[in-house]
């Protein structure tokens, strides 16, 4: 897939002096991670390509393993979000259909048993994100193999924990067909469609929209601080934008790595952003610069991260590598991230620095 002659150059990796990447879980051979979602720096849930669920309450260092009850096996899941402890939020879409429907479960037992709480027609796609336990919004973008179910998208948002979802409580500021991303921090939340990204700060009543980098295209991975410090990828292999404090306008960076893989997870906080490509590289790739420049680092030595996430109030990172089958935290409450080079005969090194 790639150039093999840049394989025989040299690397430079990094590695932590202080703060560093710790395994915390491997599964059972026939598992992977599909999602993670950390409430906090303690309490934080796996969710597996075969639906099997774990939870830690102590950042890690012990796990239960739930096998959950009422969620239809003939399903595809898009969607899972830890809002507590004991209660979380899954989305699934129905296989082989072509006409869906796209459902979203409820667990208010630590993950034991799951109930519907939410349906709808057509093949669905869902976003999922919540300012408290009891208040949060949904997005539900959808078709249809043979044009039975229209393709739309809803805003929805829910007052009770996700028992019941309305768009009465909500406005949708979109007219595109196609919901991509969404994100909540604090009191603001971030929507993106294929031509404009929207905040709002009061629950999703009223949206001021931004531009984006170019219109009606895929975009994906939203990993977004503030309306002026945010990341975004456009299309399924690295081609990333930034805006930094003091701008609204998007930098181009293209593909820092230089070698065209397809990013799967995209994370950013404070100065740190990290990305992967775990399907065409072992490394992952990290910046403290807010997006500047780019470092190759290898967590684990089997391949890159598939997943990645901070935990929503807390600083820890989290990561998940498919291949190993392993879960990896970064603790960022000990002292800040610190690399430096080291030479690595693995894949060329590519350094791309970003104005």
């Amino acid at each position: 897939m790639k150039n093999m002659s840049l394989l025989c150059c040299f690397l430079f990796a990094m590695t932590a002096t202080t703060a560093q990447w710790t395994k915390k879980l491997t599964l059972p051979a026939s598992e992977t991670f599909s999602f993670i979602s950390a409430v906090d720096d303690n309490v934080v849930w796996g969710f597996t390509n075969i639906k099997q669920i774990y939870i830690s309450t102590n950042a890690g260092n012990k796990w239960r393993k739930i096998i959950p009850a009422g969620i239809a096996t003939n399903t595809s899941s898009k969607a899972f979000y830890a809002v507590t402890a004991s209660m979380a939020l899954l989305a699934v879409s129905t296989d082989l259909t072509g006409i869906g429907p796209g459902i979203i479960y409820l667990t208010q037992d630590t993950g034991n048993t799951w109930v519907p709480v939410f349906t709808h027609a057509g093949n669905c796609e869902f976003n999922i994100a919540m300012y408290n336990a009891k208040t949060g919004l949904m997005t539900c973008s959808f078709d249809s193999f043979n044009g039975s179910v229209k393709a739309g998208q809803q805003l929805l948002k829910t007052t009770n924990g996700g028992k019941t979802w309305t768009s009465d409580n909500s406005t949708d500021p979109s007219d595109d067909s196609r919901l991509l991303c969404l994100q909540v921090s604090g009191k603001n939340a971030w929507l993106a469609d294929g031509s404009k990204i929207y905040n709002s700060s009061d629950g999703g009543f009223t949206w001021v929209k931004q531009g984006m980098p170019k219109k009606r295209t895929y975009y994906n991975n939203l990993q977004i601080v503030s309306n002026d410090y945010a990341v975004i990828n456009e299309g399924s292999l690295i081609n990333i934008y930034a805006k930094r404090p003091g701008s609204l306008l998007w930098n181009d960076l293209g593909d820092p790595t230089g070698f065209s893989g397809a990013l799967t997870c995209m994370l950013l906080d404070s100065s740190e952003c990290w990305f992967a490509t775990p399907f065409d590289l072992l490394q992952n790739f990290y910046s403290h610069d807010s997006a500047k420049t780019f470092t190759a680092v290898q967590v684990d030595n089997n391949g890159a991260f598939n997943v990645l996430t901070k935990s929503r109030n807390g600083r820890n990172f989290w990561g998940a590598v498919s291949f190993s089958r392993t879960l990896w935290m970064l603790d960022r409450n000990a002292e800040k991230f610190v690399c430096k080079p080291q030479n690595k005969p693995e894949i060329a090194a590519k350094w791309k620095t970003v104005r």
